[in-house]
């Protein structure tokens, strides 16, 4: 079963209950995350659980098993919960509090699942797809999208404002509510074609998806995870060792270049993407006044360094946070609550290094590249965003982090099978 290749190929024996489970229980997900104005959203995200519980419960050998890393977020889901009571009745603190305890629950459904989580990435992958070519379709004036969108997707007035206020200012969210969104989804395909030709094979195909999809991003006039993309991209380059200077990979790096520059050249002369992107860069500062949200909630840190000044209380000056989820998890946890949770992202991007370079199957390094790649992202974009506060977004991250552990489990089992052999 190879979702990252873009087919799914499933044998015979295969086919069993919890197969059947996941495959449903991903799409509903899909659904959940990637469109959160769909009409009965909150019923597709328990069924997709309670369709994966059941598929789990299914398998002989189903647990929940903590590993030390899974300690660090417990730690820091408890003190998060703390700092919630003790701050008081925060209705943003607890829906934000009940999407980390959401978003850890189908880690583990996932992580039991087993390779499974192969459906999810498949579904995930297609959907960002999808929003790829809405972006581009969005752009030209096709009212496919704006009518699709209009009946299936938002169902309330105030957004389809908001939708086409942000596209009279060259900002375009194709299939999704905010251009930010669309921004993210899109990174997903973008990360998984990315670890596809920085592969053991360089793929034209996949050279032409990813330009597609960063193109798609300048539309959305995102900066933040445009850079974030950009950054992810040099550093797969060098763990995959493909930008090292060896003749080889010298020509595909230059091929690499020249349809990169080619494709966007291409894409800029007919939506002028980049030239609309270049021009917010001069006439607005880098940040866009996210500097003085900054500088506003460290001045106002005050006693609450250690540990913060209460979950979500960010909110009560900055209605859309503080577009830094780091600067956010110190004003309201402190430095305890910012050190629990660094360290968990840490651990887990460390992981997906060290499994990485420890394993020795192409097909298992493409998957260990993509899933470097967005977590990566995810951590990027947190310098400017909110992604960790944000539901949907969040929740991608943490399937990431299932494929991750489902991938490291793989390899290891892999090494200890070549070990016992060589033994014998």
């Amino acid at each position: 079963m190879n979702a990252f290749g873009g087919i799914l190929q499933i044998k015979k024996r295969d086919l069993n209950f919890n197969t059947v489970c996941c495959a449903c229980s991903a799409f509903l997900l899909s659904l959940y995350i990637f469109f959160p104005l769909i009409p009965y959203r909150s019923t597709y995200g328990i069924m997709s659980a309670f369709i994966l519980l059941i598929g789990d419960i299914s398998k002989t050998k189903a647990l929940i098993v903590l590993q030390k890393k899974d300690m660090i977020f417990l730690a820091a889901l408890l003190y998060t919960g703390a700092s919630l009571v003790i701050a008081g009745n925060s209705y943003t603190g607890t829906e934000i509090f009940q999407i980390f305890i959401f978003a850890f629950f189908i880690f583990h459904l996932i992580d039991i699942s087993g390779e499974n989580f192969h459906f999810f990435i498949l579904f995930f992958s297609v959907f960002s797809l999808a929003f790829m070519v809405a972006t581009y379709l969005q752009y030209y004036g096709s009212n496919i999208i704006v009518s699709f969108i209009r009946q299936y997707f938002i169902s309330n007035q105030e957004a389809m404002e908001y939708y086409y206020t942000l596209e009279s200012w060259s900002s375009y969210c194709g299939l999704a509510n905010t251009s930010a969104e669309n921004s993210f989804f899109i990174s997903f395909a973008a990360s998984v074609t990315c670890a596809k030709f920085l592969g053991k094979r360089i793929s034209l195909v996949n050279v032409v998806l990813y330009v597609l999809c960063i193109g798609a991003i300048m539309m959305t006039s995102k900066r933040g995870i445009l850079l974030a993309n950009l950054v992810m991209f040099i550093a797969c380059g060098f763990l995959s060792k493909k930008f090292q200077v060896k003749k080889n990979t010298i020509l595909r790096f230059i091929i690499s270049v020249v349809l990169l520059i080619s494709i966007m050249a291409i894409i800029n002369m007919q939506t002028s993407a980049l030239t609309k992107l270049i021009e917010r860069f001069k006439t607005t500062s880098l940040l866009n006044g996210r500097d003085n949200i900054y500088l506003g909630l460290l001045q106002r840190l005050g006693t609450g360094f250690l540990f913060g000044n209460g979950f979500a209380n960010t909110y009560l000056y900055y209605s859309q946070g503080a577009h830094n989820i780091y600067i956010q998890l110190l004003y309201d946890l402190g430095i305890v609550g910012l050190v629990l949770y660094v360290w968990y992202f840490a651990v887990n991007l460390k992981n997906a290094v060290q499994s990485y370079r420890l394993s020795s199957n192409e097909e298992t390094k493409e998957q260990l590249l993509t899933c470097f790649y967005f977590q990566g992202l995810f951590l990027v974009y947190g310098l400017s965003g909110n992604p960790l506060f944000t539901g949907n977004m969040l929740y991608i991250y943490f399937v990431i982090l299932a494929a991750t552990q489902n991938l490291r489990r793989k390899i290891n089992n892999e090494n200890s099978h070549t070990y016992i052999q060589q033994s014998v």
